[in-house]
C-alpha cells in the first residue's frame, strides 16, 4: 500500500516540479543562445556607420573659381539612365571603370555626367553613390536629375 501511495506522491508533486524544471532549463538553453548570438554574431552582420562630410557650394560660387563655367568645364562622358535594367547595369559598369581610371591618372581634363532619365530608378542613383564612395572620389556635384563627377587637383 506504500509503495501505491508513494507513486501517487511522485504523481502529484515530484513530476509536475521535475517538468517545470525541464522546461525551465530548456528555456534557459535558448535564452544564452539568444545572447549568444546577439553578442557574438550579431556584430559582424552590421558595419560601421561611415560619415563622410559634403561640402556644397553655391553655384556663383563654383562660377567665380572655374573662369565662369559650371560645373567645372570638362571633357565628360554622358552616362543616361533610363527605364532599361540590363543596359543601366552596362553603363554602371563601364562608368565605374572609367572612374577608376580617372582617379587613378590623377586625370583633371575628363569627368563623367551622370544623367537620370525621368523613368530612371533609384537604385540607380544609390549604384552611382555607391561607386563614388567605394573609389573615394572627392569632388562630385549633385543637380537635380544629375550628377557630375570630376577630379580635383590636389
Amino acid at each position: 500500500m506504500e509503495k501505491y501511495g508513494s507513486c501517487i506522491l511522485f504523481e502529484k508533486m515530484i513530476r509536475p516540479f521535475a517538468t517545470f524544471l525541464i522546461h525551465s532549463l530548456i528555456a534557459s538553453l535558448i535564452v544564452v543562445a539568444i545572447v549568444t548570438c546577439i553578442v557574438f554574431i550579431m556584430p559582424w552582420t552590421y558595419h560601421d556607420a561611415v560619415v563622410r562630410q559634403v561640402y556644397m557650394f553655391p553655384e556663383e560660387q563654383v562660377r567665380k573659381y572655374n573662369n565662369g563655367h559650371y560645373p567645372p568645364k570638362r571633357e565628360y562622358l554622358e552616362v543616361t539612365f533610363d527605364d532599361d535594367s540590363i543596359k543601366n547595369s552596362i553603363r554602371h559598369e563601364f562608368a565605374a571603370m572609367y572612374m577608376n581610371q580617372i582617379i587613378q591618372a590623377h586625370d583633371t581634363v575628363h569627368g563623367i555626367h551622370y544623367i537620370f532619365g525621368p523613368k530612371a530608378k533609384f537604385g540607380d542613383l544609390a549604384r552611382v553613390l555607391d561607386v563614388l564612395y567605394y573609389n573615394r572620389a572627392c569632388c562630385w556635384i549633385p543637380e537635380p536629375a544629375e550628377l557630375w563627377f570630376l577630379n580635383k587637383p590636389d
